[in-house]
């Protein structure tokens, strides 16, 4: 199989094909991007089939304009998507995401709940600070964790679950009281939000 009818797999989930192209090795690291993707569909039972297969939790990938030779389009059209919905947090830089930054944005608890089970240090794992030649950016770039990804893409529960069991957002620990006194509220309200956010 090669690594473009792979990732089809992944997106498609088809656990059976996935686990038998795990067995015959491939592209290390290509091979551990797709745990970021199926994270991103919310796909639970392939990130751990994944996880299983030794990639790493904490694998990350930059999203970017460039196409690879194993993206499909339809791999392509996803990253695209994730980069709008990401863009607003970005300084003008690529999102740089990990299965678990990726889960949290999109309220994807059962993905998290696979990941927190395998390894809890990467709900606080921030991929920008790892080094990586394809930032795109001519300012600092931002900071974040799945904490952090959780509170931009409005999960509140999710946000409020990982602080109760002691996570904070990245490089915003101060705002840690602030968070906790309105967590427990349907709707942040927007001056919170502004505060949590005002690194950007």
């Amino acid at each position: 199989m090669s690594l473009l009818n792979f990732f089809n797999c992944v997106l498609n989930n088809d656990i059976d094909a996935v686990k038998s192209y795990l067995e015959y090795g491939g592209r290390k690291r290509v091979k551990n991007l797709a745990i970021i993707y199926a994270a991103a569909f919310g796909n639970a039972e392939m990130v751990a089939v994944l996880l299983q297969a030794g990639v790493p939790v904490n694998t990350f990938d930059v999203l970017t304009i460039f196409q690879r030779k194993w993206e499909s389009s339809k791999l392509k059209k996803l990253q695209a998507s994730m980069e709008s919905d990401m863009k607003e947090y970005t300084r003008g830089w690529a999102p740089i995401l990990t299965a678990a930054c990726v889960a949290a944005f999109y309220g994807h608890e059962n993905v998290l709940d696979v990941i927190s089970a395998h390894d809890i240090s990467a709900i606080s794992f921030n991929p920008y600070l790892q080094p990586t030649t394809l930032f795109l950016g001519d300012s600092e770039p931002p900071s974040w964790n799945a904490v952090t990804c959780a509170l931009m893409g409005n999960q509140w529960s999710i946000a409020s679950k990982f602080v109760d069991m002691g996570f904070v957002t990245t490089d915003m620990e101060e705002q840690y009281p602030l968070f906790l006194e309105f967590r427990t509220k349907v709707k942040i309200p927007t001056d919170v939000i502004n505060v949590v956010f005002s690194y950007l």
